[in-house]
């Protein structure tokens, strides 16, 4: 379903939906007859699944699946997207063209990032309403570049011509890739992007330490502050339970073992930053009018399904590096302890008494725990 994710998984996907599409199957059936191995298979049927794309019921001890929609995929789109004929007539020109200035100017042929970029500024310049939102490493179009594929030139306006030829110009003069996006963030002025480049750069540094995920912290509240807010229940809890880990670690875990632990940690925001672009590219795209939110809601469920399941198992994994929190050993701790857990539902009224004693009994012997003013429900 997603163009742009691992070849595998995209053949695997395809496989399952044309499998399913010619009737209902177990999944040893469907194994069979893609050929892909059965774990595999069970994997990405259970995403399916819970994307609500299948449906299942028991033969037996048999799993069966069902196809419960038609996606109608394009191997040739990000996310299986549809596009129209004359769209795309006219984005299969402009690759062609640019692919022949870049190599006319600079004697190499171009990256994808860097015919996306400027497919990007000439479609903002000659307001040729393309299908284009911001997604992992800036503006994309929906039809993807292919370097080895051979684009036909439908014929483009001598406006868009010129355009065409002054981007390239001046997007040729980068040497690398990554200069062309930090120019098209900074031209654009994406303080989004361009925050999370300054995460990664530090989460990549070699001088990686504890000071360095106490700034990370810092600028990822300020990343999900600007994220996309019409994401679903599990998108924002994800988010909070993100910040939530991050001060686990810092609060919990050593300078040492911070920096073992530096590719989780960074792999970890990647997975997240994936989630975030998803549902950013998702609503530009839905914005910008080019699709409804029906149909990018049908062809984007599996990604960001399979994509929460991956935050889940890898932020598992670094929670589970942090020590349970050990109760106090003060006396007076376990007292209030003590007193508390004998109190049963309470009415109003009982409540109020309660948090009477219990306001004597700091006068006696200090600051009562928070901690378990909140376990008791009191607070």
């Amino acid at each position: 379903m997603c163009y742009m994710g691992k070849s595998s998984t995209h053949k695997i996907l395809r496989g399952i939906i044309n499998s399913l599409s010619k009737g209902s199957k177990s999944i040893n059936e469907v194994a069979h007859e893609t050929g892909f191995d059965r774990i595999s298979i069970t994997k990405y049927l259970e995403i399916l699944k819970d994307s609500n794309i299948l449906g299942e019921t028991k033969a037996g001890k048999m799993r069966v699946f069902t196809l419960k929609t038609q996606l109608g995929l394009r191997d040739d789109t990000y996310f299986g997207l549809p596009l129209d004929e004359k769209k795309e007539k006219l984005i299969d020109s402009l690759y062609m063209i640019i692919r022949k200035i870049w190599l006319k100017q600079t004697k190499r042929q171009p990256v994808q990032i860097q015919v996306q970029k400027a497919l990007y500024k000439v479609n903002k310049v000659c307001n040729l309403n393309l299908p284009i939102g911001w997604y992992l490493f800036g503006a994309l179009c929906v039809k993807p570049y292919d370097s080895t594929f051979t684009y036909n030139d439908y014929g483009l306006r001598p406006d868009v011509m010129v355009c065409v030829k002054e981007v390239v110009e001046e997007y040729a003069t980068d040497q690398f890739a990554y200069q062309t996006k930090l120019r098209q963030y900074e031209e654009e002025k994406k303080i989004f992007y361009l925050l999370k480049e300054e995460i990664l750069r530090i989460l990549y540094s070699c001088n990686f330490s504890q000071k360095s995920l106490y700034v990370i912290n810092r600028k990822v509240k300020e990343l999900f502050s600007m994220s996309p807010k019409n994401g679903n229940e599990t998108y924002f809890e994800i988010l909070n339970e993100y910040l939530d880990l991050i001060i686990g670690l810092l609060t919990n875990l050593d300078e040492n073992k911070l920096k073992e632990l530096q590719p989780e940690i960074t792999g970890s925001f990647e997975d997240v930053w994936k989630l975030i672009a998803l549902y950013n590219f998702k609503n530009d795209l839905l914005q910008g009018g080019f699709y409804t939110k029906e149909v990018l809601d049908k062809h984007f469920i599996f990604d960001i399904t399979q994509q929460e399941r991956e935050i889940v198992e890898r932020c598992s994994y670094l929670q589970s590096l942090i020590p349970p929190e050990e109760e106090p050993k003060d006396p007076n701790y376990k007292k209030i302890k003590s007193i508390l857990s004998k109190v049963k539902a309470l009415n109003e009224e009982e409540s109020k008494k309660t948090k009477r004693e219990l306001n004597n009994l700091e006068k006696e012997i200090g600051v009562v725990n928070k901690k378990l003013i909140m376990e008791f429900g009191l607070d």
